[in-house]
């Protein structure tokens, strides 16, 4: 790693700057990544999905959320002065530099992000410069080359609506205010074409920019290697071709309408500013707002879903003792979801966690990691699939042994916090940043807290991160819920050294029997571990909930298990 550094510095004196700014992100905005485009991970081996790095002559800093802090330390070592971008105290950082030069790649920032580092630059007289070259492919002389796609269109069954009315929808928002709308976002592209691919790691996306005239027309910029695709009534061209396009639009006085928040920052800066127009991506919420065939995809998806993961739990349950650990069992439970219908392959890399490892909140085992699973101590599994009718992502705590009176304390505490947010009602214009608040009461009770947000969107066979809703107390949980907005509810406590707990569900926003009210249905299907619960800590509408809930798991999990699992989960969904 050290070389690379050195190789990254000996560079600045070339480009006239002090320092270079490394997003985790890659042209696209992709939180996950193609390997010929995670240069923030070879170039100082961090691997989880939100960071930051600034290289100077003199410092290594290195940003990222509470997600990743661990982590960070963990995979970066002593080298680097981490930070938490989510807390203020990170701008300290830029008293170090000021004065500085820094250097960036205009294809990795959006235009949100350029606008917040410009503010906190120019506070200290920090210049940004922007680069024509990306200087980590300057250095990278080994980069992987990317491969040909594999895409698959899907069809109606699956997706409910065609590419036609789906183009109808975003024109309806779109048209008049410019004359070409640019997408950025890969889910975007994916969902609005009815398209998938295998590009990314366990995200069906297909690298892309599309342009979309006034009319409806389409454009649509692949890699080289995808120069053959068809698709009808839609014009294919090559990622060579897109900035030449793009230039040839400006030039032409078009007005082009641009998501600043997913554009790269590109684009902005080569246009007039009066030829931009701001707009949110109108594809964004069309494609939160499931319709009745993707809901029901959900549906069905979960009850294959839960059957693979109540399988693996009770297979864990019979085997601790046959020397299984974090890696074994995680590949145990990707074989029994690749017997379910429509299963693909995972929606994220498996959390599976155990003992201190469960504080690590992105966590995934290595070979100097791995642990073996035995008979005390609480196991993390964090999973998901991806099927052709759905996305899936759940999280459950179970223990081998006795669990301690702390351990079961703070397990329900979360378990109240998750219970009271799954049986909210709330009003149609509540936001996530104010049903946060619900799922972390009981713990702010004994003061206690989780450093990430509680609920995130999650695609139809598409991202299992999907804008724009999101449960958090960030700033930007500002969009209210609407039926048919898929989201999780995944509050937790962590104790650094120990142990971890999470409870995750996904659940579907519908409409109440109150007008002017929300409610959840839980999708989830599959057994919160009863040992680990301190019933007194329960009131009678939680304990009522838990049970309703299991009941619910009982009778749709139960017809696809054997008679040994089936009374497996009878017992596992006993009433409280």
């Amino acid at each position: 790693m050290q070389d690379k550094i050195l190789n990254l510095r000996a560079l600045f004196p070339t480009y006239n700057i002090d320092g270079y700014i490394i997003p985790s992100s890659d042209e696209f905005n992709n939180e996950y990544l193609p390997k010929h485009l995670k240069r923030l991970k070879w170039l100082t081996g961090f691997t989880g999905s939100n960071g930051l790095c600034i290289i100077t002559d003199k410092f290594k800093a290195f940003f990222t959320d509470g997600r990743y802090l661990i982590q960070a330390e963990t995979e970066l070592g002593d080298d680097y002065q981490i930070f938490n971008m989510t807390n203020e105290d990170y701008t300290k950082f830029f008293t170090l530099i000021e004065g500085s030069k820094l250097g960036f790649d205009p294809n990795l920032l959006t235009k949100s992000a350029y606008d917040h580092y410009c503010s906190l630059a120019k506070k200290l007289n920090i210049e940004l410069i922007l680069l024509t070259k990306n200087l980590i492919d300057e250095i990278w002389l080994d980069k992987p080359l990317p491969k040909k796609s594999n895409i698959i269109e899907l069809g109606l069954e699956f997706v409910g609506l065609s590419r036609e009315e789906k183009i109808k929808q975003v024109l309806e928002n779109f048209s008049g205010c410019a004359d070409y709308l640019l997408l950025i976002s890969l889910d975007s592209i994916c969902w609005l074409l009815n398209i998938r691919a295998d590009d990314i790691s366990y995200t069906p996306f297909l690298l892309s920019y599309l342009i979309m005239d006034k009319e409806g027309n389409l454009e649509l910029f692949l890699d080289q290697n995808n120069q053959d695709f068809q698709l009808k009534n839609v014009k294919v061209r090559t990622f060579k071709e897109l900035k030449p396009y793009y230039l040839k639009l400006v030039n032409s006085n078009k007005k082009i309408a641009l998501d600043l928040t997913s554009c790269s920052y590109w684009f902005f800066a080569n246009a007039k500013r009066e030829q931009i127009m701001s707009v949110s991506d109108p594809c964004q919420m069309l494609k939160a707002c499931k319709n009745k065939v993707e809901i029901k995809g959900f549906r069905d998806g979960h009850i294959e879903d839960g059957t693979a993961l109540c399988k693996f739990l009770f297979w864990l349950e019979q085997n601790i003792d046959n020397g299984i650990n974090e890696v074994s069992a995680a590949k145990k439970l990707l074989e029994l979801r690749k017997e379910r219908k429509y299963f693909q392959y995972p929606s994220f890399g498996s959390i599976s966690a155990f003992k201190q490892n469960g504080a690590i909140i992105h966590y995934h085992p290595t070979p100097r990691t791995c642990l073996k699973l035995t008979r005390g101590g609480l196991y993390l599994i964090d999973s998901g699939g991806q099927y052709l009718n759905c996305t899936t992502d759940v999280t459950r705590i179970t223990c081998f042994g006795e669990a301690s009176q702390e351990q079961t304390t703070n397990f329900t505490l979360v378990l109240k916090g998750f219970i009271t947010l799954s049986k909210a009602v709330f009003p149609v214009s509540a936001t996530g940043l104010q049903l946060d608040a619900l799922a972390r009461y009981p713990l702010w009770q004994h003061g206690l807290n989780y450093p990430h947000g509680t609920g995130h969107g999650v695609g139809h066979f598409l991202s299992v991160h999907e804008k724009p809703n999101n449960i958090s107390p960030a700033k930007h949980s500002y969009v209210a819920l609407k039926p048919g907005m898929i989201t999780s509810i995944e509050p937790g406590f962590y104790k650094q050294g120990e142990y971890g707990i999470r409870i995750e569900n996904l659940a579907l926003v519908k409409e109440s029997e109150y007008p002017g009210f929300l409610e959840f249905e839980s999708l989830t299907l599959a057994p919160i571990e009863s040992k680990l619960i301190n019933v007194n800590l329960l009131d009678e509408g939680e304990k009522t909930w838990l049970n309703h809930y299991h009941e619910k798991v009982y009778n749709n999990i139960a017809p696809h298990l054997n008679q040994e699992e089936k009374k497996w989960l009878k017992d596992k969904t006993y009433p409280l």
